[in-house]
């Protein structure tokens, strides 16, 4: 019976996951769905490889369209781009409907309330309230503009006494409480001071509620019981904790006001005029409590956010750019003059100001993926079909970075928005930042004026400086909204004279949890007395003297006046007394609804499709072992690497005689891996345009500090760049060329050195031609040596061979289950590699920091550094965003440290056991180079063409040891085929080059180590073409030309001076003998062994026969 039933379950789970993976006839294009997630893997990707939401919808639009149609869990996405696509958009009516998801309702008590994200009957009457009441009050109109004009005083001069203090300025939190004055005085008639602690917390959490999930509503609005599963990642609990403080601190606003005996009567906010509104007895159902709050809360969060983004960026792109900020006060200083601060009227006088602020708001695009809409009905959008309730997002980053009309959309150039005389701004019709039609934003009458006063204001007044030591990044924080990365500004007095509390004024300024407004005006005004009495309801006149007045206006009671007059000029302080009732508001508990049987089944059709997807083999996929859900193939691999020395090369031999296929396929972790092991497939791996892509995964990251720069592990238009720099310079500080080649002359004389002091004594040769090798690079690099009792180093290559034996070519298990590095960071290598990155890190970093002082553009030709750097200041005057910068330049130097120390090194102490195992190639190494080199003269890489039996020889090293068996990792850079398998995109190819270097059909007898394979009868060098050290293709090794002139010229040089042997079998260390078993890893090396180096003199019957 539980049999059937069981069969039942997973027979109707598998139905229906094929109905939910189909698509609406005449959807829009898009990927592909699976069950219940739909796209959310390929979006969840592209957001992690991109990092930002609207990247990702450019993406899919590049792919697939100007209109793409994504579902992500059971929400139906359509992304509309271009300019005809959203012009259509924007004129259906259809399309004003909001998403009615958990995310929207869970910041509004569970219901639909608010404006922002509400559609419908209640959100007419709301809008139409809304707009009405904000016109009463001033916004749009002169009244409201002074009312930002006397924030933006307060702030100028705030920021003047800080700035002479010698304090810096973090840009994402100075202005906020100014910013929110602006706007607490349209909804609650008030405002605070600008030191008013509380409300610089507030508006620390507005910004964060914009970036804990995106403008589509994130995975929790998908799927929200994951609220219960995971609270912190699906985003629930971050919101409720940022939710719950706005909603007291607005609640507790609106009690107050309502406690107020005058409120009924009185519509000098938007908060009372709505509370005049709720009492009244026709009053529509929608005018809630709950409303007001969400309403409240709406234009709270969007006005304070964008205004305060758009600032950010702005005064940020003055740091990037000062010649156009210079322009800026050029042009202020003209109109406005050094007397006072700009206002509003000044405006249409301020065009290139004015272009400034539009260029930014274009370059930067604060909402790259617009508001989000619903279709509230089916229909047709440019020939598809988009059914009812489906989510559209119009990118409006798509239009302001249109390459067709603006031509250079990512240069930032304010003269785009004026005129050819530079007289008026030029409005484009592309250009719509706060949207367009009936959804337009309803805070632009607001954004406008306040960004307009606030940017010139400080502009006018101060000159800026970066505080940071270096110029922060201009690209934004992703979120709802982007913000710019957190940055600090010097600021630096333009103006000597305050603009504000001149002799004979008057103040009066509230100082408490709840707002008060301050009043500036002459003392012999008799308005002033209307206005204290406005807010305190007592007859007052300019003196000292008076005694607690009661406020009734705010309904405190006053508790002290602090008086501090001169003639005629008295400053009230007024404090008093809040005491708020606690209220605690929890939003609907959606969990109470959803029967627990539901949940139950929920989970078990997921857990259904989650395993199916995993065990799913894609069509045509390589021949190769089944693998398990989550861990794949790994604990088989591993298994058999154990069984069979440890040896990738091996597994991978032993599958392709099981599977009888020179490709195989294998899952290893949640990573497709491909292996090519025939000559035909991995000459296809290294030359096919298809697999020059680099795979991003836990190791590569790791590998890269975490950046996934440098050359070794990256791809695309970057590494174009960066090697075609690389080699370019390389070359022009010698590489490949005579000075390379004396310097390798140069280190073969200090190791020959070495050796003649340890001369019959047993040695590992391992253990210093290491530091030979290194020496050569570093020279090329950063122009020195290092010395060989450099302890740091010496820690580094003690470090580099550990973590060689570690991992190997697939990225090890840490990088098939990197979860395990919080469970046994030791046992997977994690603490391993962490402290390998930070030995590195410190080895590197003083050496890069005394380029930078040292640097003069005359040394770009001494090492790569110094190219390095002149060409990372060239291009940061053009280019802020260039890719030339420290931590590539980090990256670099390690990627030649690990490729070029490490393999050459290793090669060479091969080739020197060889001569101990060997002693008859030895011997015809020596005769070879006693007949064709005079003794005691310096070899030379031109010397190889007299040397082909040592030529040849090396080759042989090359191909018997094959010290990188399974080389790679590449990466699928498009759906490709590879030995009539199917490889999918983004899929790991690994190469067996031991399996080519030891092809019995080819080489006769691999087994045996025999250097004249690669010799004719004449003596001369063939058979080279399946020798594939280096590789080939693109992907070349980039240090071959030194590799190969290293290892030949020390390898000679050691062998014209020495002749080797082992040690005498009495010593204590005859156990260490040379052993053709390799030690496994990324590379193969040998495990240590001892030779003594025996002084030799040239063979006098071969002197007198030359």
């Amino acid at each position: 019976m539980w049999n059937g039933a069981l069969i039942a379950i997973v027979v109707l789970a598998i139905l229906y996951c094929i109905w939910d993976a189909r698509k609406p006839k005449r959807f829009p294009p898009g990927p592909i769905w699976l069950p219940l997630i739909g796209s959310g893997l390929v979006v969840l990707q592209l957001v992690r490889s991109l990092q930002y939401f609207h990247l990702m919808c450019i993406a899919l639009c590049q792919q697939y369209g100007p209109i793409v149609g994504v579902r992500f869990g059971q929400d139906r996405i359509v992304v509309v781009s271009g300019r005809e696509a959203i012009r259509a958009m924007y004129a259906k009516e259809q399309f004003d409907g909001r998403p009615d998801g958990y995310f929207f309702r869970m910041r509004s008590f569970g219901q639909r309330l608010g404006v922002a994200l509400t559609d419908g009957p209640s959100w007419e009457v709301q809008r139409k309230f809304a707009v009405r009441t904000m016109k009463q009050l001033g916004m749009g109109r002169n009244e409201f503009q002074r009312v930002i004009e006397r924030e933006v005083v307060e702030l100028v001069e705030a920021f003047r006494r800080r700035a002479a203090a010698g304090e810096t300025f973090p840009m994402s939190s100075s202005m906020d409480v100014a910013l929110l004055n602006v706007l607490w005085v349209l909804l609650a008639g008030q405002r605070f001071e600008l030191e008013n602690e509380r409300l610089g917390w507030l508006a620390d959490t507005i910004h964060q509620t914009f970036h804990v999930i995106d403008v589509s509503g994130g995975t929790l609005n998908r799927f929200p019981w994951l609220r219960f599963v995971c609270p912190e990642s699906s985003g629930y609990g971050p919101m409720l904790r940022l939710l719950k403080p706005l909603w007291g601190f607005l609640e507790e606003t609106i009690e107050a006001i309502r406690k107020n005996p005058h409120c009924p009567n009185r519509r000098d906010s938007l908060i009372s005029a709505f509370l005049v509104e709720m009492s009244r007895a026709e009053h529509h159902v929608s005018f809630t409590d709950s409303q007001l709050v969400s309403l409240c809360l709406d234009l709270f969060q969007a006005s304070i956010e964008t205004i305060s983004s758009v600032l950010g960026f702005a005064f940020l792109y003055m740091l990037h750019y000062p010649d156009v900020m210079r322009r800026v006060q050029q042009e202020l200083a003209a109109v406005v003059g050094p007397e006072r601060l700009p206002t509003a009227n000044d405006r249409p006088q301020l065009p290139y100001t004015e272009a400034v602020i539009l260029e930014v708001e274009r370059i930067a695009t604060i909402v790259p993926g617009g508001l989000v809409h619903r279709a509230m009905e089916d229909v047709e959008l440019c020939g598809y079909q988009i059914p009812k309730d489906a989510i559209v997002l119009p990118l409006l980053y798509s239009l302001q970075m249109d390459a067709k009309y603006w031509t250079d959309p990512g240069v930032f150039r304010p003269d785009r928005f004026l005129t050819a005389e530079g007289d008026r701004v030029v409005q484009h019709d592309l250009f719509i930042p706060f949207g367009a039609g009936r959804r337009r934003c309803l805070g632009e009458a607001l954004a406008k004026p306040a960004v307009f006063l606030f940017f010139s204001a400080i502009l006018h007044s101060f000159t800026i400086e970066c505080a940071d030591k270096e110029l922060p990044s201009l690209r934004g924080v992703d979120g709802i909204t982007l913000s710019p990365q957190p940055y600090t500004l010097r600021l630096l007095d333009r103006l000597s004279s305050p603009f504000v509390k001149k002799e004979n004024s008057c103040k009066i300024c509230g100082e408490n949890e709840g707002p008060m407004e301050s009043i500036f005006c002459n003392a012999d005004d008799k308005a002033l007395l209307n206005k204290i009495y406005k807010c305190t309801r007592v007859e007052v006149t300019p003196v000292c003297g008076l005694i607690s007045p009661i406020c009734e206006y705010c309904h405190r009671r006053i508790d002290q006046f602090d008086e501090n007059a001169q003639p005629k000029v008295v400053e009230f302080v007024i404090k008093t007394e809040l005491e708020p009732e606690p209220l605690d508001y929890d939003p609907l508990n959606v969990g109470n609804l959803i029967d627990p049987m539901a949940i139950d089944a929920l989970a078990l059709i997921l857990l259904v499709a989650f395993l199916l997807k995993e065990v799913w083999r894609p069509a045509n996929y390589p021949p190769g072992p089944r693998w398990l859900p989550i861990v794949g193939n790994t604990p088989l691999v591993r298994k058999m690497a154990a069984k069979h020395g440890g040896l990738l090369a091996n597994v991978f031999d032993k599958l392709s005689e099981s599977y009888r296929s020179s490709v195989i396929g294998l899952k290893l972790g949640r990573e497709r891996v491909v292996v090519g092991l025939g000559y035909d497939e991995v000459k296809d791996i290294l030359c096919n345009e298809a697999f020059q892509g680099r795979p991003d995964n836990f190791f590569i990251r790791l590998r890269t500090l975490g950046t996934r720069l440098g050359i070794t592990c990256t791809d695309g238009a970057f590494w174009n760049e960066q090697r075609s720099f690389v080699t370019r310079h390389l070359r022009n500080v010698g590489y490949g060329r005579q000075a390379m080649h004396a310097q390798i002359q140069t280190e073969l004389n200090e190791l020959l050195d070495v050796l003649e002091t340890r001369m019959e004594q047993p040695i590992w040769p391992g253990s210093i031609l290491a530091i030979s090798v290194i020496n050569v690079l570093w020279t090329i690099v950063t122009g020195s040596r290092v010395s060989r009792e450099d302890d740091r180093l010496q820690c580094l290559l003690q470090l580099l061979r550990e973590r060689s034996k570690a991992f190997d070519m697939s990225g090890g298990t840490l990088n098939q289950l990197p979860w395990l590095r919080f469970i046994a960071p030791e046992w997977s290598g994690y603490n391993l590699v962490r402290r390998f990155n930070k030995q590195l890190t410190e080895f590197f970093t003083p050496t890069i920091e005394q380029h930078h002082e040292n640097f003069s553009a005359d040394k770009a030709v001494d090492d790569l550094i110094y190219a390095y750097i002149k060409e990372m200041r060239d291009r940061k005057d053009s280019n802020p965003e260039s890719n030339f910068t420290d931590v590539q330049l980090t990256m670099i130097i390690l990627d030649i440290f690990i490729a070029g120390g490490q393999t050459t090194s290793t090669t060479l102490d091969l080739a020197l056991m060889m001569m101990l195992v060997r002693p008859d190639v030895q011997e015809k190494v020596h005769e070879e180079l006693d007949a064709q080199l005079t003794f005691g003269t310096m070899p030379h890489y031109e010397d190889r063409v007299k040397l082909p039996y040592v030529e040849a020889f090396l080759l042989e090293v090359h191909r018997f040891f094959s010290i990188a068996p399974v080389n790679g990792p590449r990466r699928a850079i498009t759906d490709c085929a590879l030995g009539g398998y199917r490889v999918p995109k983004n899929t790991t190819v690994l190469m067996g080059l031991r399996n080519v270097h030891m092809d019995p059909a080819h080489w006769g007898d691999p087994e045996v180590f025999r250097p004249e394979r690669f010799l004719d009868e004449e003596r001369q060098i063939v058979n080279t073409e399946r020798v594939l050290a280096f590789g080939q293709g693109k992907r070349r090794c980039l240090g071959e030309t030194l590799a190969r002139s290293c290892l030949f010229t020390f390898f000679v040089g050691v062998m014209q001076r020495f002749c080797l042997v082992g040690p005498s079998d009495d010593g204590e260390d005859a156990d260490m003998a040379p052993s053709m078993t390799l030690r496994p890893g990324i590379t193969l090396s040998a495990k240590p062994y001892n030779v003594v180096f025996q002084p030799r003199k040239r063979n006098e019957k071969n002197s007198q026969q030359k």
